[in-house]
């Protein structure tokens, strides 16, 4: 019976301490530019002196948290923003394929 209320009360914090970072990050992050995002990492980068995903906290070589996460989605966006701007896509997979289908069936009609 304990461990059946303790797995439970673990699982509950996990849940709601995600659900506040995550709603932290959007509202940070939301207005901001992909560019901005980036500059403020590597400012933070640069504070901690990171370098490879590890700092020095200490004496002791410390993994620098997210840093891994941050870099794969840095590469994974950096093809798919408006490189002018900065700005992220307005658009999703589905309106996009929604638009392709349409497109498709016009030039159909029209061949």
């Amino acid at each position: 019976m304990k461990k059946i209320t303790i797995f439970i009360l673990l699982t509950a914090s996990f849940v709601f301490s995600q659900s506040k970072i995550l709603k932290t990050l959007d509202s940070e992050n939301s207005s901001k530019s992909f560019y901005e995002i980036v500059n403020d990492f590597k400012k933070n980068e640069m504070e901690l002196n990171i370098k490879n995903g590890y700092f020095l906290q200490n004496g002791i070589k410390t993994k620098a948290p997210n840093w891994k996460i941050f870099k794969r989605e840095e590469w994974l966006w950096e093809n798919r923003i408006n490189l002018a701007t900065g700005e992220f896509p307005k658009t999703n997979s589905i309106a996009e394929y929604e638009k392709f289908k349409l497109n498709k069936s016009l030039k159909k009609e029209t061949s």
